[in-house]
């Protein structure tokens, strides 16, 4: 069962024997969204979707990222009038514009 075949060797995308997708394919999706702001706008704006609001907090636990890079995201999204700042002080949020 830890018999790995490789399904595309172009794009280096490979399977456990079982179908389920190797840990190596998961890591380098996950890798891609953490190191691309434009991904992480994107998963920031479909979390809005879902739950209407955010907090920096929310972010940082899910990126694992400096704050300076969670805020240079939420600071980029209000520039493109996508979302707003709520609140202030300990207690700020963030919602679709």
């Amino acid at each position: 069962a830890n018999v790995y075949t490789n399904v595309d060797a172009k794009s280096n995308i490979r399977h456990k024997k079982d179908g389920d997708v190797d840990a190596y394919v998961y890591a380098n999706v996950y890798a891609n969204v953490y190191a691309n702001p434009s991904l992480r706008q994107n998963w920031i704006l479909q979390y809005l979707r879902n739950n209407k609001k955010v907090t920096a907090k929310i972010i940082f636990e899910k990126f694992n990222l400096s704050k300076v890079s969670v805020s240079r995201d939420l600071r980029k999204l209000i520039a493109d009038e996508k979302i707003v700042r709520k609140g202030g002080g300990n207690n700020v949020w963030y919602e679709l514009k």
